[in-house]
C-alpha cells in the first residue's frame, strides 16, 4: 500500500464530514463497545449529534430574519423542526470493524434539504396558532 506524501489517516464515513451538498447535509459519526449493536447505536447518535449542528446553523442563516417570532419562540421551533429531521436522515456509510474483542461502528448521515427547509419553514415562518 502506497501513501500520498501528506499522510493522512482517516476514518472510514468521516468524508460525509465534508460532502455537504446543495441538496443534502452530511456528518459521520462513530462508536465503540464490546457489543456490536451498541457501537452502532453510539455512531448513530454521535452522527446525529453533529447533523444536528449543522442543521441549527443552516437554519440560522436561511431562516431567522424570516420569521416574526421572538428569538426564544424561534429556538423552541426549531428544536421541534431538528428532531423530525433527525428521525428522517439517511444512512450513507456504514462500517463495523472489530479490533481486541471490541466493536468500532462508523456511519454517514445525510438530511436532505428540501425537507428540512420545509419543515423548519412550517414551523417557523407559518407557524400554527
Amino acid at each position: 500500500m502506497m501513501l500520498g506524501v501528506a499522510c493522512t489517516t482517516t476514518l472510514p464515513c468521516s468524508e460525509a464530514d465534508k460532502q455537504d451538498t446543495d441538496k443534502a447535509l452530511c456528518a459521520s459519526g462513530q462508536g465503540s463497545s464490546s457489543r456490536e449493536e451498541i457501537a452502532r447505536e453510539m455512531a448513530i447518535v454521535d452522527g446525529k449529534q453533529k447533523l444536528s449542528e449543522k442543521i441549527i446553523s443552516y437554519s440560522e442563516e436561511k431562516f431567522k430574519n424570516n420569521t416574526t417570532l421572538s428569538d426564544e419562540e424561534y429556538n423552541q421551533k426549531v428544536r421541534i423542526a431538528q428532531k423530525t429531521v433527525l428521525q428522517r436522515v439517511a444512512v450513507s456509510c456504514t462500517v463495523v470493524k472489530k479490533k481486541k474483542g471490541r466493536y468500532y461502528a462508523y456511519i454517514g448521515l445525510e438530511a436532505d434539504i428540501s425537507d428540512m427547509e420545509s419543515i423548519i419553514r412550517k414551523s417557523t415562518i407559518n407557524p400554527k396558532e
